[in-house]
């Protein structure tokens, strides 16, 4: 089977180039604050197809495939919290970005936090949506469904884990991500398409692997939380995956968070309520000051 090549424009937004730096592809467009866009696990910067083009009227927006996603660098790591930030604290100097607000959604959540609590000198705000900061092996997107469960679960048994990670049925693929929204149809052909796309690449299914077997530490994040010193607004959705009980572990450990639920919002909000997000974001960013 050839091996899939990455694709010379957005299927979306051919207009915007696509670009890359510190291994990361990335996309740029729009002018003002600098807000940077975070997604989710398996997913990649398309994303945000459907807010993106809307944040460009208002800042300089960027959204980067993170590590291991999307048509970024695919190396070999652990794929936990801290590779992922160094690769992404890595990006922020290059692009030189400061006074950045970061949206990050499910892991993108997490890393959003961390990268804010640890370069508080370059990141003035985070929008936090459904972080994926909580339970237990039997968490998440395992959550979604009885065949996630499966799925998902699958992944740690050392033998069958690899053989799964490599399955790419359409049907099942969508009915999986389907668990995480509220809307039918949320999920563009398009975006489903993409992402079946890049999990051909070599190398795809065994960084995926990696991630989901390393969910201990995207639990143990919430942790670093405490020591976070910019404004911060925790977002869930009200069918997000995580119970309400985890949801207060997170208000608890982010001093100072505002909190906001967005209404009929599964976990994968950028494309189940992308009005409802993208409110919520240039509320936020809009009313903060410029760091000094």
């Amino acid at each position: 089977m050839s091996r899939p090549l990455p694709p010379s424009q957005l299927w979306w937004a051919p207009e915007i180039p696509i670009q890359s730096a510190a291994g990361l592809r990335y996309v740029e467009a729009g002018r003002g604050r600098p807000l940077l866009l975070l997604h989710t696990m398996r997913t990649q910067l398309d994303y945000f197809h459907k807010v993106f083009p809307r944040y460009a009227t208002r800042f300089r927006v960027l959204a980067p495939d993170l590590p291991g996603h999307g048509w970024s660098n695919i190396e070999p790591g652990d794929y936990s919290p801290e590779f992922f930030c160094s690769r992404l604290s890595a990006l922020l100097t290059t692009l030189q970005l400061e006074d950045v607000v970061i949206a990050g959604e499910s892991i993108g959540a997490v890393l959003a936090l961390l990268l804010a609590t640890r370069q508080p000198e370059r990141v003035a705000g985070v929008v936090a949506v459904n972080p994926y900061d909580y339970g237990d092996a039997r968490s998440g997107i395992r959550r979604s469904s009885l065949l996630a469960n499966f799925y998902f679960g699958a992944f740690e048994v050392p033998w069958l884990g690899p053989l799964v990670a490599r399955a790419q049925a359409r049907p099942a693929f969508l009915k999986i991500f389907e668990g995480g929204v509220r809307h039918r149809g949320a999920w563009s052909p398009r975006l489903v398409d993409a992402m079946l796309e890049v999990g051909r690449r070599e190398g795809q299914a065994a960084a995926m692997l990696a991630l989901f077997r390393g969910w201990r530490g995207w639990m143990a994040a919430r942790a670093e939380y405490a020591h976070l010193k910019v404004p911060a607004l925790l977002a869930h959705g009200d069918h997000d995956w995580s119970r309400p009980s985890e949801r207060e572990e997170d208000a608890a450990a982010i001093p100072g968070a505002s909190r906001v639920q967005l209404a009929e919002t599964g976990h994968f909000a950028s494309v189940d309520s992308p009005e409802g997000v993208a409110e919520v974001v240039e509320a936020f960013a809009l009313n903060r000051e410029p760091a000094r």
